[in-house]
């Protein structure tokens, strides 16, 4: 059974993720969820979450093409390899059976990366925003692997 809690949209509680196939937890075969059944779950809550993305991005004020016309393209360049850290780091500390030692260094790190990212003034591309949310993502990852 997976971890991530969701409801019948495949929406997590952090807002604008979605979870669906093994990482989900949905609850609809209760505690006996088999291989044979796993995929038509994966599949029917995958559609689900499409059709809600679809639903809310129409709606979504967050998603405007203002704020898209305000992103700096003018900073600096993003350093190479932070992904490939996040990646590392998130291997060690999580990979089959999470470490809790790994975990609480990985922490740290990401923090580390986090915090640069937020505060170096790169330059807002496609490469910036996916190493900001595999941090964010890897950072509230390791912050419940620390809590259990």
């Amino acid at each position: 059974m997976g971890g991530t809690d969701v409801d019948l949209f495949g929406r997590t509680t952090v807002g604008r993720l979605y979870a669906a196939g093994e990482c989900s937890h949905t609850g609809v075969h209760g505690n006996n969820r088999l291989a044979s059944n796993s995929l038509l779950e994966a599949l029917v809550f995958s559609r689900r979450s499409a059709l809600d993305i679809m639903d809310r991005l129409g709606s979504d004020a967050d998603l405007s093409a203002a704020e898209h016309s305000q992103r700096d393209i003018s900073g600096s360049p993003l350093p190479s390899g932070l992904r490939t850290k996040i990646r590392e780091i998130m291997q060690r500390a999580c990979f089959v059976i999470p470490d809790v030692y790994a975990a609480a260094e990985g922490l740290r790190r990401v923090e580390y990366i986090k915090n640069r990212l937020t505060a170096g003034k790169f330059a807002m591309t496609a490469d910036y925003f996916e190493a900001k949310n595999l941090a964010d993502i890897a950072y509230i990852i390791l912050k419940e692997v620390l809590a259990k």
